[in-house]
């Protein structure tokens, strides 16, 4: 059921979202690093594959229905939660990865941090599943319904594995009203720019002055499967935040081939440490509000930028574009297939829910409070339980089998011995962390090429120079 116009007034979204709580987007962090030896990335990356360019424990993909991977599709970066079931289902049974991923961001959770929490069944075809590969101590994976994964196919890299788990999901149960409420919020704010379209393009001109820049468009006009088009941003201020509600029920959809600076040249998407990628403050800035759209299609031959929020459920998100870069959040299911298409990790910059967050350090936005929308819930009340409701206990990654004790139950094996465990449900377990070329072998193929590169060229400078969308510096907390 399409959900109200986008039109409601500030006053009244700004009430639904202090009523509700975004029901636990930020991931509990480990004991053992609220030491603040972790930190969010002062500036945002591009994409490659070279070291972590900073720490983030927030959560990057947010499935209120079923999250399904099919076809070729590679990998998710940073936590992923689902409150169905997921399932694993590759063309070939090859790998796809968790967590942290081959190129992407690098902007990964904190070694031996939750990635993937699923509030149903996990299960694959005999697709394995690579949680935390490379990082330090690998990650966390927290199942309340049955292993239904191959032995021998669910890789933890030394990381905790847990199912029949009651309390996997619990700090989420509010998180489909939060998105609600928050695309209320932005779907409340009035337009400081203009679109201009046709049958090759998309052009968001802002006014050069305000934060947030806010557009509002049609989502039949944001290319298609048959017909992609480049997407432009002119007269955006350096660090502003910027808006698109994207109308249209119940189907709307974006498919680019392109990405274009002020100036209507490609804009390089690789990384360019130690400065901030022109590429990368796009993706940490932009926001698409599918505000009333259920099912969304994200194709196309570009890497997309921005979070992608679709908050009414029933319907079904589907991507296969090479890559989207920033928060995926949605009410209903997700399929993510396509050939090596990616899903890359960026925060949403200074959002109190959707930002950055780990201790020692927050992205801080560069635009006036005032102006950003926020959720009013304290941060405090966002975090999920930091125990089960049962006693959860953990299987080695090596000897994972589908379970078979009742749901009430919990089942481990620590990673020593095959025997029934008889140590605390703190007790971590999993595959050594692998050699250096062990993870190379192992990174899911990756949706960059050299024509996608190609496709966007290496504007980033020039990017600068013209004043389009520069990016001023960060500062962290």
């Amino acid at each position: 059921m399409a959900r109200p116009s986008r039109r409601a007034s500030v006053a009244a979204a700004s009430a639904l979202t202090a009523a509700l709580t975004l029901g636990g987007f930020l991931s509990m962090v480990p004991t053992a690093n609220a030491d603040g030896g972790f930190s969010c990335p002062e500036v945002m990356p591009g994409l490659g594959n070279g070291p972590v360019a900073g720490y983030d424990n927030n959560t990057n993909v947010f499935v209120g229905g079923n999250f399904t991977v099919s076809e070729s599709a590679a990998e998710a970066e940073g936590l992923i939660v689902v409150m169905g079931n997921a399932s694993f289902n590759k063309q070939g049974q090859t790998r796809y990865n968790v967590g942290v991923v081959g190129v992407g961001s690098q902007i990964v959770p904190v070694p031996g941090a939750e990635m993937l929490l699923v509030g149903g069944d996990i299960s694959s075809n005999g697709t394995t599943v690579d949680v935390g590969t490379g990082n330090a101590a690998g990650g966390d994976a927290r199942i309340k319904g049955l292993n239904n994964v191959p032995a021998g196919k669910l890789e933890m890299n030394g990381g905790q594995f847990t199912y029949l788990d009651a309390g996997a999901v619990s700090g989420h149960a509010q998180a489909v009203a939060g998105l609600a409420a928050a695309s209320d919020e932005f779907s409340g704010l009035a337009d400081t720019g203009t679109v201009i379209t046709d049958k090759l393009s998309v052009v968001l001109q802002g006014n050069g002055t305000a934060s947030p820049q806010v557009f509002t468009v049609d989502g039949g006009t944001l290319g298609s499967a048959a017909a992609n088009v480049s997407l432009q941003l002119k007269g955006i201020p350096a660090g502003a935040r910027v808006v698109v509600n994207v109308t249209g029920a119940p189907s709307a959809g974006l498919h680019f081939n392109a990405l274009l600076d002020a100036a209507g040249v490609p804009i390089n998407i690789n990384a360019n440490p130690p400065a901030e990628s022109a590429f990368g403050a796009i993706a940490a800035n932009l926001v698409w509000n599918f505000e009333t759209a259920s099912n969304v299609t994200v194709g196309g031959q570009a890497q997309v930028p921005g979070m992608i929020l679709v908050p009414t459920p029933g319907g079904t998100t589907d991507i296969y574009a090479p890559g989207t870069n920033g928060r995926i959040l949605v009410a209903g299911d997700l399929s993510h297939r396509g050939v090596g298409s990616e899903m890359h990790a960026y925060p949403l910059l200074g959002h109190e829910d959707f930002g950055c967050k780990v201790p020692g350090g927050e992205i801080e936005a560069t635009t006036p409070a005032a102006t950003t929308p926020a959720a009013t819930t304290p941060a405090a009340t966002l975090s999920p339980a930091t125990t089960p409701a049962t006693t959860a206990v953990t299987t080695p990654a090596a000897t994972l089998t589908p379970a078979t004790t009742p749901a009430t139950t919990a089942v481990t094996t620590p990673a020593a011995t095959l025997t029934p465990a008889t140590t605390p449900a703190t007790t971590t377990a999993g595959t050594p962390v692998p050699s250096a070329s062990a993870v190379a072998d192992g990174l899911a193929s990756t949706g960059l090429n050299a024509n996608s590169t190609l496709l966007f060229g290496g504007a980033a400078l020039m990017l600068l120079a013209l004043g389009a969308l520069a990016v001023g510096p960060l500062r962290r907390h």
